[in-house]
């Protein structure tokens, strides 16, 4: 009895280790064919991680299931990917864009999401990038600046500062014609 005890403390103090074998369930996808292969196509669609989470959670959902397309609500995306609803919705909607999933849906009830199998019809989405103008400024119009205003007190107004002032007023009226 105090055997039994023991090999039973021992057996739970071993870790369950996660080890995929074929007799506990698979999810056929196509392989080997250019024009048949979905993972080379998925690794040649240039996606985000995100994405990567979306698009093989539909394959899960569907052909997981030996579906063609599934029903599956947003909550289950989140749920599945640890990913916000904002990012979730953002990502299905990239994804359409490409056109690598299919989306059906009702009135904004309920969606049914599809892979489309057919990876010629893929895109992929380039970003917009904004071109910087580039401007030319005159002298008057990089003259403008803030500028720290003190109020002259008897200590700092001396005669020096007030010819300095004098002479960099009238080099300003030759520069700029006296604005």
């Amino acid at each position: 009895m105090v055997r039994d005890i023991f090999l039973s403390i021992r057996k739970q103090e071993k870790p369950m280790i996660n080890t995929p074998q074929l007799e506990n369930g698979f999810i056929q996808i196509a392989t080997g064919d250019k024009q048949n292969d979905v993972l080379s196509a998925l690794i040649k669609a240039n996606l985000n991680g995100t994405e990567y989470q979306i698009a093989l959670l539909v394959i899960r959902k569907t052909w997981g299931y030996k579906k063609k397309e599934d029903w599956i609500s947003l909550t289950q995306f989140e749920k599945h990917t640890g990913k916000t609803r904002a990012s979730v919705c953002s990502t299905i909607n990239q994804l359409v864009k490409k056109n690598i999933l299919v989306k059906k849906s009702i009135l904004g009830v309920r969606a049914s999401y599809q892979l489309n199998k057919n990876f010629n019809d893929w895109k992929q989405l380039v970003k917009k990038t904004r071109l910087v103008k580039k401007t030319l400024h005159t002298s008057k119009e990089n003259f403008t600046q803030l500028v720290k205003k003190t109020i002259p007190t008897k200590e700092i107004y001396t005669k020096e500062s007030k010819n300095k002032f004098l002479k960099d007023l009238e080099q300003f009226k030759n520069n700029f014609g006296g604005l």
